[in-house]
């Protein structure tokens, strides 16, 4: 006789992979048919935000826009909204719409920020999904009432107590940290990365002010910009006019936002004279300066540079993490290594037109 149990046992396997599929199948289904109603509601409820994010405005009077930023070598759009006054032309200020990782899944926000995206004029969470009463509290009005009047030139970061007035920073939602930074992350960001697209020339003006910091003495005048397909490289020059230094910038995530530096090498390109910070809202910067981790790149050969683990001792071509600020310290070290690829680069093609010319 067949054992029936085994028969028994494959029939009902049968029968769960056959709900299992049929179930995937209708839940697919439902969604293809709400989400062309879903986006609809998501996108009213976008534009029904703009007069209480930016003060004055009107939802009848609003251009959409959007812009591409380069993420880890990835091309995102990012989208935004410029309220209008009733002449139609001037601008009142702008609305950005913004994602990021939460504790649980993707946070969806909408920033208003004043016309010359200095000060936040008001935060709304769009979509959420963290923890019911814990994270979800981000969509609190007690919550995103503290982002009104933030600067958008500092960063914002999600503190356990209460902060005074004057503090750029908010407070927390009790045991929901990661949700409240998470937030602060995507504000940051976001305006950051707006107030550049707004601005290309942001970025020169930085070098341009930051420059004569790592070389003092150096004037405006000393310094060359010279371009490097999409971006730029500076040539640092003494007062006879000789190369002392040649100067590129980079940016990337580091642990909870970006960092950017002033990475410079000799005149030959040979060895790495000085790391620059520009810019960077990372929580355990103390510990990075205290361990002097930039310093330790000075006077390494301008080549690949190997991270290694906190504790180990650096071989000639390596760096030490700085202990619990780990993932600061490798992103400080890729962007080191990316700049001093192109500056080689760079040095190379300017040094071989100028060859080619003499001849």
């Amino acid at each position: 006789m067949p054992d029936t149990k085994k028969v028994n046992y494959l029939a009902e396997a049968w029968l769960v992979l056959t709900l299992a599929v049929s179930f995937g199948a209708a839940l697919a289904g439902v969604h293809l048919a709400l989400n062309d109603g879903i986006q609809t509601n998501k996108r009213n409820e976008t534009y029904d935000q703009i007069p209480r994010l930016i003060p004055g405005a009107n939802k009848d009077r609003v251009e959409a826009g959007a812009f591409s930023v380069d993420v880890g070598g990835a091309v995102v759009e990012r989208t935004f909204y410029r309220a209008l006054a009733p002449d139609g032309k001037t601008t009142m200020g702008y609305m950005l719409r913004s994602s990021g990782m939460g504790y649980v899944d993707k946070i969806e926000v909408l920033i208003g920020v004043d016309v010359k995206v200095k000060n936040i004029t008001g935060l709304y969470v769009l979509a959420q999904i963290e923890t019911p009463g814990l994270g979800s509290r981000i969509r609190t009005k007690d919550f995103v009432s503290q982002f009104i009047a933030k600067s958008t030139t500092r960063a914002i970061f999600a503190m356990k107590t209460a902060q005074p007035p004057e503090s750029n920073d908010i407070q927390a939602i009790t045991s929901a940290t990661i949700s409240s930074q998470s937030v602060c992350s995507i504000v940051n960001r976001s305006v950051r990365e707006f107030r550049e697209y707004l601005d290309a020339s942001i970025q020169r003006e930085l070098a341009l002010e930051h420059i004569p910091e790592m070389f003092p003495g150096v004037s405006r005048e000393q310094i060359i910009d010279i371009p490097s397909g999409k971006q730029v490289v500076y040539k640092v020059l003494d007062a006879d006019g000789r190369v002392i230094a040649w100067v590129g910038d980079g940016k990337r995530m580091g642990r909870w936002d970006r960092v950017e530096l002033l990475v410079a090498v000799d005149a030959d390109a040979q060895t790495i004279t000085k790391v620059h910070v520009v810019d960077q809202r990372e929580r355990y910067w103390k510990k990075v300066v205290k361990a002097g981790y930039l310093d330790s790149f000075v006077g390494k050969h301008a080549g690949k540079i190997v991270m290694v683990k906190p504790k180990i001792e650096p071989a000639e071509q390596q760096v030490q993490a700085v202990t619990k600020a780990t993932i600061t310290s490798m992103a400080i070290c890729r962007i080191v290594n990316e700049v001093v690829r192109r500056l080689k680069r760079s040095v190379a093609d300017v040094q071989g037109g100028a060859a080619v010319k003499e001849r």
